[in-house]
């Protein structure tokens, strides 16, 4: 879908979900919206359902298994540690309690806004950093991010 007002006009969703997610999660959460917004919502909607179900590209950090979440310590928005559910981050060193295991992209954006001080440029980091470690290249254009969601 591409959006047809505002500071995104002319962007898909696609990007907008990758590039500004910030932007993303206050129209998600905006439960009362109508016309083009209340479409850019539901297509968010579906785009998030993809984004879950895509799988991580990477291997876990300790075993090299196949990556089933990332974790990252509070405060921090952009490293992100790929783990199998094997693995375990804290008999393995991690500080104790200072890990938020990152699954979703409710998970990702709910670490921001507890973890991250819910700056809007953590948004887009770890959401960024979270599609990079499910396959998403270093650089987004429009290609590569209708490519990311196919």
């Amino acid at each position: 879908m591409l959006v047809t007002f505002g500071a995104h006009e002319g962007k898909s969703s696609e990007v907008v979900l990758l590039k500004h997610a910030s932007y993303a999660s206050w129209v998600l959460g905006k439960t009362d919206a109508s016309g083009g917004l209340a479409a850019l919502r539901a297509d968010l909607q579906r785009l998030v359902k993809k984004f879950d179900a895509k799988p991580l590209a990477k291997s876990c950090a300790h075993c090299h298994k196949p990556a089933t979440l990332v974790s990252a310590y509070w405060g921090n928005d952009e490293a992100l540690y790929p783990w199998c559910d094997t693995c375990d981050p804290y008999t393995l060193g991690a500080l104790d309690g200072k890990l938020a295991r990152l699954r979703t992209f409710k998970d990702a954006i709910d670490h921001v806004e507890f973890r991250c001080g819910a700056k809007k440029a953590s948004y887009d980091r770890i959401v960024r950093a979270f599609a990079e470690a499910k396959g998403l290249p270093g650089r987004v254009g429009e290609a590569a991010a209708k490519k990311f969601f196919a």
